[in-house]
């Protein structure tokens, strides 16, 4: 959470959006709600559907709806007209808020709640593509990938095993791009770093002691 919050501020810095029209809506009931939900909607299919080796992770009932309905008020305040979800549906299959017609459906909710002037339209314009199109249409477009956020392990730095980041890296392989944020280093890697590093003074050690040709 805290990472996410700050990629939004930079994210929102980079775009030059005023800080009076930037919306940290806390949502602590997720807690309550996730704790009391029971199994079977705590826990969603796996994201890539059947077959995949990663492991569901548990989640809020109707979470996306819930964002957009904050981001509909947040709008109608503003004087918006338009509510952009990020929602990607091609890697998402299982999940119903990441198909077109939930988009659909909470544009007709949208309608309904305002006042007709007000005009917001809900879009998912990431909605059809996979990861890798979507890394592909970020650089063509020169958007700052640096500043974006995928981990739900770590604050600090993204770990490059939870689900999120392995969908990330698989995007930008798939797309032959390299991803500019910073992973941890996995522990065997670490471990084999470290055993290098000491193999190395090692040598070094034994040239600077050793006898005199």
């Amino acid at each position: 959470e805290e990472a996410e919050l700050a990629a939004f501020k930079r994210i929102a810095a980079y775009f030059q959006v005023p800080p009076e029209r930037r919306l940290v809506a806390h949502t602590s009931f997720f807690s309550l709600v996730e704790a009391a939900a029971p199994p079977a909607l705590g826990r969603p299919p796996a994201a890539d559907g059947p077959g995949s080796r990663e492991t569901p992770m548990a989640r809020v009932p109707f979470t996306d709806g819930i964002f957009l309905a904050k981001a509909v008020s947040w709008a109608e305040a503003l004087g918006a007209k338009a509510v952009c979800s990020g929602a990607v549906s091609a890697d998402f299959r299982a999940c119903p808020a990441r198909q077109p017609r939930f988009v659909e459906a909470f544009n007709a909710l949208v309608d309904a709640g305002t006042l007709p002037e007000t005009a917001i339209e809900v879009r998912a314009p990431l909605a059809g593509l996979t990861k890798a199109d979507i890394v592909r249409l970020s650089l063509k477009l020169g958007l700052p990938l640096d500043l974006t956020w995928s981990c739900r392990a770590r604050n600090d730095l993204a770990c490059g095993a939870c689900a999120p980041c392995l969908r990330r890296l698989r995007g930008f392989r798939e797309a032959g791009a390299e991803d500019p944020v910073i992973y941890a280093r996995p522990a065997h890697e670490a471990a084999a770093l470290r055993i290098e590093k000491a193999r190395r003074l090692k040598v070094l050690l034994h040239a600077l002691t050793g006898p005199s040709p």
